[in-house]
């Protein structure tokens, strides 16, 4: 019924051109889509089939994947959605693709002549996992099937620049208070009552019968 209403309030040139899952069924790890942003991957199915491409965002809502070169649609866009450098009304809009219609791209070296090739892995494993400073968290290793040696890294993320209102790094992981005990309170009295709304602190209006 959700749905349905979804698809009548909105326009046909902001439709998905996939259906939407559930919230408990979409992927929210890595290992779920076995790909991320910036990965090389080939196409095994549609009209580009056999195409090596570049993956260019992942659409959550959809389980599915944005390509940089994949099949397009032609979509009507209302003006006040155009883009910068959009002159036409019209435009060719890129579909989505499901993960399972892409295979990894990796590059290995040739022990003896050290020539570096692309492969494409048929299917993966997640088997251990390491520090990654470029995404400040743990990512498991992804391994070619049948082939666990052979390790595909994950691509490197967009280096964010500081700006003026960044906090450095070190100052973000610096400790400056350590509570001396959990027994008792060591907020100076009534300093509860002072951060409340000025609105708050007014006499209740009945209080006086």
């Amino acid at each position: 019924m959700f749905e349905q209403l979804s698809a009548q309030s909105q326009l046909p040139a902001l439709r998905p051109d996939a259906k939407e899952v559930a919230e408990d069924d979409r992927f929210s790890s890595y290992k779920e889509w076995q790909v991320a942003v910036g990965d090389r991957v080939l196409i095994t199915k549609g009209k580009y089939r056999g195409t090596i491409t570049k993956v260019v965002g992942l659409h959550e809502s959809t389980n599915r994947l944005y390509l940089e070169h994949s099949e397009t649609r032609r979509i009507v866009v209302p003006k006040q959605f155009w883009q910068k450098n959009q002159d036409s009304h019209v435009i060719d809009y890129p579909q989505t693709v499901h993960p399972k219609d892409v295979k990894v791209v990796g590059t290995i070296t040739d022990e003896v002549s050290g020539e570096d090739s692309d492969i494409a892995a048929h299917a993966l494993v997640f088997k251990g996992e390491y520090w990654d400073e470029d995404y400040k968290k743990m990512m498991p290793y992804r391994r070619i099937r049948y082939n666990e040696h052979i390790i595909i890294p994950w691509p490197r993320p967009d280096i964010v620049e500081d700006d003026a209102f960044s906090t450095p790094e070190l100052h973000t992981v610096e400790r400056t208070y350590t509570p001396m005990t959990i027994a008792s309170n060591e907020m100076p009295e009534g300093v509860i009552q002072s951060l409340r709304d000025p609105i708050a602190k007014r006499p209740y209006k009945w209080e006086s019968f």
